[in-house]
């Protein structure tokens, strides 16, 4: 990579690493898929973090880390959906 940062070692370069803390696919843009849909974590909706088959309110007092929480403020909000959507078209991410 001739010295460009890649803080996450997925070979994505940080500069065009959308998720640049977090492993990911080059074809993602370099963010993670855990459940390998295709779809990136960041954008992929909200999981059923107390696994009792329902996705809903209870699951953000699971204790799991919210997926979705793009600026890291322990909620999924507008601004994370707006990031989600910036880091979809390709807009990048600040912080």
């Amino acid at each position: 990579m001739g010295g460009c940062p890649d803080r996450d070692n997925d070979g994505v370069i940080d500069s065009e690493d959308a998720c640049p803390d977090k492993a990911g696919p080059k074809e993602l843009k370099g963010c993670p898929d855990t459940d390998n849909d295709g779809i990136p974590d960041v954008t992929d909706g909200v999981a059923d973090f107390d696994e009792d088959g329902t996705a809903n309110f209870r699951d953000a007092d699971s204790g799991a880390p919210v997926v979705g929480d793009i600026n890291g403020d322990g909620k999924i909000n507008a601004v994370d959906v707006q990031l989600a959507i910036n880091g979809a078209l390709g807009i990048p991410i600040g912080k």
